[in-house]
């Protein structure tokens, strides 16, 4: 097995302390998140710890899949060098992905019916993408899958984005049908503004579950999303200035999510639908 999975035995100790024990002939690879290294199981082994560092599942990164026609894979936009990097394979050696160098013009083709993987390189955690926008190049239709959050965390751990982190990210994406993961339940501020603006050919919104949100978090984020009719839940009962402001402006819902916060904000709801 690549990576470490349900045969390993986990047990409690002292309350505290977690060890897990993991058996040779299961033929076990261990990914420790904090060095980002393998480590082959030739022999029965224990680990213990409080805070193991260890991902006990391939950790779910962000993907696209390439339907109908071959896809070429860019970014632009961006500011500042972007630490990422990229594998058709989501189960590959660390030396087997490809750096992604987005300031160099880096670019990835995916061939219709493949999927590539992409995730931060190196073990660092960042909150925000340095306002990097993806580019579908594509006579067919792009699938997103995965967790947006590799693109910060490799370990896809992280549920914290910083001020304006996916801002833009598919915007005018036309090609994109589905969204992926978005996990995070501590958002900064414009975090998700514009997210997927112009996306005309999305059809389904991605889960939404932070309950206190920040300001212009969600602002136009899925402005002019001609094909989305249903909105995703909105569980958040915290709101901040212009949090939900243009959210599905130019979309063809055809109903609206249920809003339970009591306590109002500046332009919260402002343009909304």
């Amino acid at each position: 097995k690549k990576v470490v999975g349900n045969d390993a035995t986990y047990e409690a100790v002292d309350g505290d302390t977690v060890k897990v024990v993991f058996t040779a002939d299961a033929g076990y690879t261990i990914f420790d998140s904090s060095v980002i290294e393998y480590e082959e199981i030739g022999e029965d082994k224990t680990i213990e710890g409080a805070d193991l560092p260890l991902c006990l599942e391939t950790p779910d990164y962000l993907s696209f899949t390439a339907v109908g026609g071959d896809v070429t894979i860019s970014m632009k936009d961006g500011d500042e060098p972007l630490m990422l990097e990229w594998s058709f394979d989501k189960d590959a050696s660390p030396e087997d992905w490809a750096e992604f160098d987005a300031i160099e013009g880096s670019n990835v083709v995916v061939a219709a019916g493949d999927t590539v993987y992409f995730r931060r390189q190196g073990a660092d955690v960042a909150d925000k993408l340095n306002c990097w926008n993806f580019v579908f190049e594509t006579e067919g239709t792009v699938e997103a899958d995965g967790n947006v959050m590799s693109l910060l965390d490799r370990t896809c751990v992280s549920k914290t984005v910083g001020k304006e982190a996916f801002w833009y990210l598919f915007s005018m994406c036309e090609s994109l049908t589905t969204a992926p993961k978005l996990p995070a339940t501590n958002l900064g501020m414009s975090c998700y503004t514009h997210m997927f603006d112009g996306c005309i050919a999305l059809t389904n919104a991605p889960a939404l579950p932070a309950k206190n949100l920040a300001e212009d978090c969600y602002s136009s984020m899925f402005g002019d999303c001609w094909s989305l009719t249903a909105a995703p839940a909105l569980p958040a009962t915290e709101l901040a200035a212009g949090c939900y402001q243009y959210m599905f402006a130019g979309t063809s819902l055809t109903s609206a999510p249920e809003l339970p916060a009591t306590n109002l904000t500046e332009n919260c709801y402002h343009g909304m639908f």
